[in-house]
């Protein structure tokens, strides 16, 4: 019933997700599906990934896990989850009964998780995440060697992996790279016994040197690039379309939407199509003046915005039997990739990728 609908080629994700353990040649993959799988169905994405051998997780918060554990649990597949938000004390109880593995971002969340482990008499998991370079989360240099040498908290953990986040990983020519990489093994150097990850989706293609014990990568399976400016390893996994509702023609000179953002300079075909920003369409694709869509295969120039949940499309040059009510326009898919709409709206892929709202009506495809 929905006017504007969203595609997921679940069959695209599953064979994204061969392509990445191809790359990696035997190193484990973990999906990373925070934010309900990027906005496209955390029951859906996790599904296919079980299926294809998935059997490590990454999410943002425990609400998260909780509900990605439930639909694991559903599938009858074990599998690890961790959570990147780290420690929070309210959610002992949860991480405990669920088996949920939160990532330790500092000392005091390694303090509190080594405590914890002491009252229950059991050594629980043990994931530290470190700080190369992205001056986010994480323990620095000198905060790890403290740990290691003035505190006895990690004989109560069970070694299990050391997690950091590359700042340039999308760049692979930047030489900074090569930097963190080793500032990544000297921090391992205090952990010998603790498995490593560096590696999100751009860094799976940076080279083996990478790779380490796990790599993660969540968008790359969804279809982003992860080699910007190259060409794409991954399968497109989405389709956006939505339908034209009205076609009006104009003169010369008049304009059309709030604040007359544009204005004829010769006789147009008007077609008004139900999308907008409502449905996750970002405003700058309407209003940059470089927005396209496809109809029926043929290219039309978008040529502004409706408000929240029209846009208006330039039908002109569209053969008659194609500019009709009803008829439906692409405005992701085939024609045009999530890295071309990136490019329209002035934004990255990611921000596309997260930005669909709920309304536009998902179908799933399980088959190519």
């Amino acid at each position: 019933m929905s006017h504007s609908r969203l595609t997921v080629n679940l069959a695209n994700v599953a064979e994204n997700y061969r392509r990445i353990k191809s790359t990696v040649n035997g190193v484990n993959v973990a999906a990373v599906l925070k934010g309900d799988a990027y906005n496209l169905g955390m029951a859906a994405v996790a599904g296919t990934l079980a299926e294809e051998g998935a059997r490590c997780f990454f999410v943002a918060y425990c609400e998260e896990a909780l509900e990605l554990r439930r639909i694991l649990n559903d599938l009858n597949v074990a599998a690890k989850i961790y959570v990147l938000a780290g420690l929070h004390r309210q959610f002992f109880g949860p991480y405990l009964e669920h088996d949920l593995i939160p990532v330790l971002n500092s000392l005091d969340h390694i303090k509190g998780w080594a405590q914890e482990s002491q009252r229950k008499g059991i050594r629980l998991p043990g994931v530290i995440q470190v700080d190369i370079g992205l001056n986010r989360l994480g323990l620095t240099l000198d905060e790890l060697t403290t740990l290691v040498t003035q505190t006895d908290l990690l004989d109560h953990l069970t070694p299990e992996l050391i997690i950091g986040h590359l700042p340039f990983g999308n760049d692979h020519k930047n030489p900074a790279n090569r930097d963190h990489l080793a500032l990544f093994q000297e921090f391992r150097s205090k952990l010998p016994a603790w498995r490593g990850s560096i590696a999100n989706s751009a860094a799976v293609f940076l080279g083996t040197d990478y790779h380490q014990d796990i790599v993660r990568t969540g968008s790359a399976l969804l279809g982003v690039n992860p080699k910007r400016g190259q060409p794409n390893p991954m399968l497109p996994v989405l389709s956006l379309e939505s339908r034209i509702i009205h076609i009006r023609d104009l003169e010369a000179g008049q304009t059309v939407g709030y604040g007359g953002t544009f204005r004829a300079d010769r006789k147009t075909a008007l077609g008004i199509v139900s999308i907008g920003a409502s449905d996750g369409l970002d405003r700058q694709v309407s209003l940059s003046g470089h927005g396209t869509a496809y109809i029926d295969g043929h290219r039309a120039a978008i040529i502004g915005s409706g408000g929240s949940d029209m846009i208006f499309v330039d039908l002109t040059e569209i053969p008659g039997h194609s500019a009709v009510v009803g008829q439906t326009v692409e405005f992701l898919g085939p024609n045009i990739d999530l890295e071309a709409m990136a490019k329209q709206a002035g934004a990255t892929e990611y921000d596309i990728l997260t930005g669909f709202g709920q309304r536009p009506g998902r179908i799933y495809l399980k088959n190519r």
